[in-house]
């Protein structure tokens, strides 16, 4: 385990002012992917072990900070899991607290251990209807997810998906899916069909479930949609 106050013996351990420190990938539990992490499970862990706050802070862009925490620079950060691709990337799940938020960051790191890039792995909001879900799958393939829900209902999904582009070292968006808070709304195509039969009517269990019963060609048929 690293103290965030051991900053100079992290840099002895450090082979270029962009490595990640020897002793601090010691802290990380290493896990083979696919890898997932919710919000319930980061906003309940609260491990003892830090990391240099003024390594990761010169690591993590300020806009990703001020996007999880707002304008401080009284961030903690610990460790969460590593893994990574053979011969290839390494990747690392940090988690940062500041002013009662929290946020899991992923960060990338080549080969020779030269550090790549960095994203918001997943960054609770403060609604208590969504739940969120960020993952990695065998392909090293980001995925975040948003989830609404009212009365046990899901009203709303989202999604984002992302990928490492080593090359480039950056993460690049691959698919967007956003989160759509409208009530879900149900076209029936046989509304305007007769309903004389006595059983002709729209039988609905709530905003997503319907059942429509029109007349038929037929006095013995009925529609069902």
């Amino acid at each position: 385990a690293c103290s965030g106050n051991n900053d100079r013996n992290e840099e002895a351990n450090t082979t270029g002012d962009n490595d990640l420190p020897a002793a601090s990938t010691r802290s990380f539990k290493e896990v083979t992917v696919p890898y997932q992490l919710t919000d319930t499970s980061l906003l309940k862990d609260d491990g003892k072990d830090t990391l240099s706050s003024r390594y990761l802070s010169s690591l993590l862009p300020d806009s990703l900070k001020e996007q999880a925490f707002g304008q401080t620079t009284k961030i903690r950060y610990a460790p969460l899991v590593k893994f990574g691709e053979k011969d290839r990337n390494a990747y690392y799940v940090v988690k940062g607290s500041a002013g009662g938020r929290k946020a899991a960051f992923l960060l990338v790191f080549d080969k020779e251990g030269g550090y790549g890039s960095a994203m918001p792995f997943l960054v609770p909001d403060k609604k208590d209807a969504t739940s969120q879900t960020s993952s990695i799958d065998k392909s090293f393939t980001i995925t975040r997810s948003i989830m609404e829900r009212s009365s046990g209902a899901v009203i709303g999904e989202g999604k984002e998906v992302l990928a490492y582009d080593g090359t480039e070292k950056r993460f690049s968006l691959i698919m967007t899916d956003l989160l759509n808070n409208d009530a879900a709304v149900l076209i029936n195509p046989i509304d305007t069909f007769p309903k004389t039969h006595k059983l002709a009517g729209d039988y609905s269990r709530n905003k997503k479930n319907l059942v429509a019963i029109r007349d038929g060609r037929y006095d013995n048929q009925i529609l069902v949609y």
